[in-house]
Order: C-alpha cells, then sequence, then structure tokens
C-alpha cells in the first residue's frame, strides 16, 4: 500500500497480507462507554427451551437413554472435506467389521468395503472429491461427520429407513453419464468379473437393495448397539469414545436478549442511481416498519437523515466498478478498484470520527439497485467494501431492490400477513445494522454451574471485526467458528 499511494504505476502482485497483532479494530461498543442500554428479545420474551443435561458416563452404556460420542484418532475436523469423509466412513467401516461377532453382517461389511476399494482402484482418482459418488458411498456405509473444535466426530449412523429407494439412487446415477458408465466398467470388470452389462446392473442393484431392507436395517441396529459397547471398552485404537447419559435433571434456557447502547442511531442514505424515485416511499415506509416493529426492537431510536446522498458520493466509480472482470483483473482496473476502496475508507473513517467523538450511533443504509437472486445480479467487488466497514464497526447495511420494494409498500392498510412480512424483514434489518454495538445474553434455570467451567460456542456468520482476547477461536470452511473459553 505504501509503494501504491508513492507510485500509482507501482505494480501491484501477489496477496495483500498484515500482522493481526498490529491492527487495532474498532469495538463499536466501547465506544459509548458508560452508556445506558437499550434492550429487545430475540424471539419472545420470557420464552424458554428445555435443556438435557448429559454426563459423561465413562466406558460402559448405561439403561437410561444418552449419546454415544466417537471420535476419529488423529483426523483434524477443522476442515471437513469430502475426501475425509470418504476416509472417515472407510475407518469407521474397518472398525466395525473387525468388532462384529454376526458373520452374515461381517460378511455384508466386507462387500462394502470390497465395494469401495474397487471404486478407488477403477475409477478416476477425484472419484474421492466428487459429490456423486460420495452420496453412493453413504447409501451403503451411511456414516455422517462433525467437526468439533479440532476433532473430528462421528455425527451419526444412518441406520434406519432409507427415503431413497435403491431404484431412485440408479436414476441419480445415470444422470451423470461419464460416471455412470465409469461405474458399469468399474462394476463388471473389478466387482463382479463379468462381460455381461446386465448382469452387472441387476447384482449391483440386489447388493443396494439389501440396505433398503427393514428387516436388515434393525439388524445392523443392534449390532452397531453391541460394537459401540466394544468401542467404548477401547478395543479399537483409531476411535476413541465416551458414553453422555441424560440425566434426569432438565434445565431450561431462554433465546437471548439483544442489547445495545441506549443511544438514538442517526442514519444516512445512500443510494444507487435508477432508486431516485423510491426515496420518499422508502422513508415513509421504514419509519413505519419501525412504529411496527417497537414491540421488538424495544425503546431503540433510529432517526433518518432526510436528505439522501448518491451513493457515488461514498463509493467512487460504481458503475465502473460493476463492470469490472475481477477473475481476470488488468492493472489499470485494480488501480481503480484501490482509489475507490481507499475514498470509501475515508467516508468511513468520517463516520467514526463522529462516532467517538459526539459518543453517539451513527451509520449508513446503501440502497442498491440489484438483487443477488437475480441473473448476474450483486456485485462481486462487495467483499472488498464490506471490509472495510466491518474493520472499522460502523453500522452499514446494504439493501437490495426487493427489500427495499416490501419495506416501501405504499399501501395504507396492507394485510397482517404483508405487514408481518414487513416488520419480520425489518427486525433482521435492525439486527444486522447494529453488528458490533450489540450483544446477546441469555437466562437459564434448573442446573448449576460448576466453580470452573469450559465452554464451547458454535458461532456463525460472524463480522470480519470480531476479534478475541485469550479465547481459542478456530475457523472452518463453512464460516462457523468453534470458540471455547474457561471461567
Amino acid at each position: 500500500m505504501a509503494n501504491f499511494l508513492r507510485n500509482p504505476s507501482y505494480q501491484l502482485k501477489g496477496v495483500a497480507r498484515y500482522k493481526k497483532e498490529r491492527v487495532v479494530w474498532m469495538q463499536g461498543f466501547r465506544a459509548i462507554k458508560g452508556s445506558e442500554r437499550f434492550e429487545f428479545d430475540r424471539y419472545k420474551e420470557g420464552e424458554k427451551f428445555n435443556l438435557v443435561v448429559g454426563r459423561v458416563a465413562g466406558q460402559e452404556l448405561d439403561k437410561r437413554s444418552g449419546l454415544v460420542f466417537l471420535k476419529l484418532v488423529g483426523e483434524d475436523g477443522t476442515q471437513l472435506s469430502r475426501e475425509k469423509i470418504w476416509e472417515g466412513r472407510k475407518k469407521v467401516l474397518r472398525a466395525w467389521e473387525s468388532l462384529t461377532d454376526n458373520p452374515k453382517i461381517k460378511e455384508e461389511l466386507s462387500r462394502v468395503r470390497e465395494f469401495i476399494q474397487i471404486l478407488e482402484e477403477y475409477m478416476p482418482q477425484n472419484i474421492k472429491s466428487k459429490p456423486l459418488p460420495l452420496k453412493l458411498v453413504g447409501y451403503v456405509a451411511p456414516f455422517d461427520f462433525k467437526g468439533f473444535s479440532d476433532s473430528l466426530l462421528v455425527g451419526r449412523a444412518r441406520l434406519f429407513w432409507r427415503r431413497k429407494t435403491a431404484e431412485e439412487l440408479l436414476e441419480e446415477l445415470k444422470s451423470d453419464e461419464p460416471f455412470w458408465n465409469d461405474l458399469l466398467y468399474a462394476l463388471r470388470k473389478g466387482l463382479y468379473k463379468t462381460e455381461d452389462e446386465e448382469v452387472a446392473k441387476q447384482r449391483f442393484l440386489e447388493f443396494l437393495k439389501k440396505w433398503e431392507s427393514k428387516e436388515f436395517l434393525e439388524e445392523l441396529r443392534k449390532d452397531w448397539k453391541e460394537t459401540l459397547k466394544k468401542l467404548l471398552k477401547r478395543e479399537r485404537d483409531d476411535l476413541l469414545s465416551a458414553f453422555v447419559r441424560k440425566d434426569q435433571q432438565e434445565g431450561k434456557l431462554t433465546y437471548g436478549t439483544f442489547f445495545a447502547p441506549s443511544r438514538k442511531i442517526k442514519l444516512y442514505i445512500f443510494y444507487e442511481k435508477g432508486l431516485e424515485k423510491k426515496l420518499e416511499d422508502f422513508k415513509k415506509g421504514f419509519k413505519r416498519a419501525l412504529d411496527w416493529a417497537k414491540k421488538y426492537v424495544g425503546n431503540a431510536e433510529i432517526e433518518l437523515e432526510e436528505n439522501a446522498i448518491p451513493i457515488d458520493e461514498i463509493i467512487h466509480n460504481l458503475e465502473k466498478l460493476k463492470k469490472l472482470d475481477l477473475d481476470n483483473l488488468k492493472h489499470e482496473d485494480s488501480l481503480d478498484l484501490l482509489f475507490s476502496l481507499l475514498y470509501f475508507a475515508c467516508r468511513i473513517k468520517n463516520l467514526k470520527a463522529i462516532v467517538e467523538k459526539e459518543k453517539s450511533l451513527v451509520g449508513a443504509l446503501l440502497l442498491l439497485n440489484t438483487d443477488v437472486r437475480e441473473k448476474n445480479g450483486g456485485y462481486g467487488f462487495w467483499d472488498y467494501f464490506s471490509f472495510i466497514y466491518d474493520f472499522f464497526g460502523i453500522p452499514v447495511q446494504t439493501l437490495n431492490k426487493e427489500t427495499i420494494k416490501v419495506l416501501s409498500n405504499p399501501k395504507p392498510n396492507p394485510t397482517k400477513k404483508e405487514k408481518d412480512h414487513i416488520t419480520s424483514i425489518f427486525k433482521n434489518l435492525f439486527i444486522s445494522l447494529l453488528k458490533d454495538y450489540k450483544g446477546l445474553s441469555f437466562d437459564f434455570e434448573g442446573f448449576e454451574l460448576p466453580p470452573k467451567l469450559t465452554s464451547t460456542l458454535s458461532l456463525k456468520n460472524l463480522p470480519r471485526a470480531f476479534a478475541t482476547r485469550g479465547l481459542t477461536l478456530i475457523p472452518n470452511p463453512t464460516g462457523t467458528f468453534c470458540m471455547k473459553f474457561t471461567r
């Protein structure tokens, strides 16, 4: 960045990197330090749901109901890929085959293991990363997996009635003709040793139909339970297990209450070209939706700046940016994009300065004349801009054409269904808008917390400005984070 600012012809290249410890994030809530706060419920005031309390019971199954946790030893659960699921199914299958005392089930599991081995030997090398082969293997090795912290756990064994019949699965496999032809070749040459394609198809169908038989699945469930007992006794080194029994004690937990600094929120409106005639209806609709949503947003005060501003005043050269080919970005285009980002950062920093100087809440609504659900809708470069306002912790919310249309509903007396829809959209918009200014508290009852407690939270869709100190934060590709902390 320094080189670019000194020399506009500097050739940008490589990946931009920065040291996390040198970045100072704007912490919105703390900018309004000492403020009273307003609250609004995430779902319904006082509403609670039941919690089942579990106790780790060790290496033996209990007569009471509970859950057996199976960890695949040596497997990293932070990156749950198709290849990892494929290999996990093979590992659990081998363990079951080695531990079962039922010769009929041992033989069937051996057939499944041989089938998977033939697929690996006769099919293309990337077979493990393809969704259709993985679905096929999952039909006869029905184990799902979950990443928890850095561990890979067996999520469930689907040993129950099949929603999809063997015939329906075959039709789905045939829909991918190259894959189907490769599969038939593997079946004929590798598994069944026959040149007769019809014979291979029939034997394959019989193999699959075994796994939709209610009687066979019931037998599998009984044997799986016996296998779990052996796993709990540490009869395999590659699967670590524990039984968590359901305690008689039941707890309750609220859905949560949002809280934020009790200050009036002033919102600036920036609109894209083509939305000029909809601005007045939008302002009226926004204020009306706020009145309707009072029971959701509590005593929050929102003030709209009367004079809406063209979006070019905050995002320089937007029309040009929309035409960029981000997959094949030219040097000249990259400079235009970078300049627009710097311009945008300066504008957002102005809002941050107001927050810090006046100890007030300010934000922006960006009205965009697009919709990601439409063909060629959405702006591919938007993540770069959202990173900036998330970085400074400023409440900025984008609204697409459909949301603007719903909130601007000009009907003086909309139906109850329309009103509920408008209210729901406004509530979600408000929660999203607050971003780093809001917190979430929970109340619980019916169970005791020990003096020392390690908790793990699963967090989805975190803002980029989310930062923690003294906590372990482990991301994975799904956008979910596991956070551990000890009290």
